[in-house]
């Protein structure tokens, strides 16, 4: 089913509506998201009101969108369907944290970073698109083999 321009319009909108929240909190600059994850003496608390923002307004939007059949501009809500832990979400989820904790930054606010010509964002996001490019194809490299070796 091809997309409307009003799916277009609202992802852009949706987009560019996080963005600016992350601007506007803070959350591109990692020096402030660092001050949070260090618990020192110069910890900063502030983060947990970006969360607390984060946290009810997508309950909000789960809320009210269980109240519709399907969203406005696409045919299905897309929600996660994952119920169990395996390994690999292990293993995504303890990278992703050891490099947000080294970084500063995770990849929503780097790609913002990024787009405002950060250096440090657009190195992070080159090592984050190579990686996951590696990932990727390791990935079929590993399918191909188990399916040469069921023939």
């Amino acid at each position: 089913m091809p997309k409307s321009k009003a799916y277009y319009l609202s992802v852009l909108a949706a987009g560019c509506l996080f963005g600016f929240g992350l601007s506007y909190s803070q959350m591109t600059e990692p020096e402030k998201i660092l001050a949070f994850l260090k618990l020192s003496s110069q910890w900063d608390p502030s983060m947990i009101f970006v969360m607390a923002a984060a946290v009810s307004t997508t309950m909000v939007g789960y809320y009210v969108s269980s109240l519709n059949q399907r969203p406005l501009f696409a045919a299905r809500f897309h929600r996660p369907q994952l119920k169990d832990m395996d390994p690999s979400l292990v293993l995504g989820a303890g990278t992703f944290g050891v490099g947000w904790g080294l970084t500063g930054f995770c990849p929503g606010p780097a790609i913002v970073s990024a787009f405002l010509f950060d250096p440090r964002a657009v190195i992070l996001l080159l090592g984050y698109l190579a990686s996951t490019a590696l990932y990727e194809a390791g990935t079929r490299r590993i399918a191909q083999i188990r399916w040469d070796e069921t023939r």
